[in-house]
């Protein structure tokens, strides 16, 4: 049935939105999330310290103008990856939100709300790249870091050594960093620091120096 009249409905009680009735639920995950459209369009998820998955409803066209607002509420470095059944969407950093919408088909990304922060990166790991931030370095003997390419236009990261006891951290990125086609950043003393901002090279993103107070490029 189709509804083609102009004339406004009537509502003479307030709506309830999801199981809670409020729209909203605050949720610390135990593990990946699959959400229902009986669930609350509001998600304030903390992924509790690990990186976890968010699966929206599959798309149905009675679905068409639906929406899920996620927000990381998380306080330990945890991404949301949001996915469309199998397809990834956005992933969401602490602090930051994703809106996503259905048109029937398919779940559309509506609104991402980054938020830069602190990020972590024992040595020996891979720098995340889910959300802007800087990384405080504490180094003590041969250490190493990679960094994978950014995710998106404008995405800042910072680098600096807070604490030397001895040794220098190494950070290897995926790509070129500056005009000379540099690859490895070498931070040894207290207040080496870097910037790293997210440009396009032949439309693809890549990192480029924006500044660099004592740390050796090569």
């Amino acid at each position: 049935m189709s509804l083609t009249g102009t004339v406004p409905f009537k509502l003479y009680r307030p709506l309830a939105f999801g199981a809670s009735g409020t729209g909203v639920a605050a949720t610390t995950l135990a593990g990946d999330l699959t959400l229902t459209m009986s669930d609350e369009q509001h998600q304030r998820l903390d992924p509790n310290g690990t990186n976890r998955d968010v699966t929206l409803p599959a798309a149905d066209p009675e679905y068409r103008g639906c929406f899920f607002s996620i927000f990381n509420s998380g306080t330990v470095d945890a991404t949301l990856t949001i996915k469309d059944v199998s397809t990834t969407r956005t992933k969401v950093g602490i602090g930051g939100s994703a809106t996503l919408v259905c048109d029937g088909s398919s779940w559309l990304l509506a609104a991402d709300v980054r938020v830069a922060g602190r990020i972590t990166a024992p040595t020996g790991t891979a720098i995340p790249v889910t959300a802007s931030g800087s990384l405080a370095v504490t180094q003590n003997g041969a250490e190493t870091n990679t960094l994978a390419n950014p995710m998106w236009m404008g995405q800042t990261i910072s680098i600096f050594v807070d604490t030397d006891t001895s040794g220098a951290r190494v950070v290897t990125a995926a790509s070129r960093i500056n005009q000379a086609g540099n690859t490895v950043i070498t931070l040894s003393d207290v207040g080496d620091f870097i910037k790293l901002e997210a440009i396009t090279i032949a439309g693809a993103l890549r990192w480029q120096v924006v500044a660099n107070d004592g740390a050796v490029l090569s």
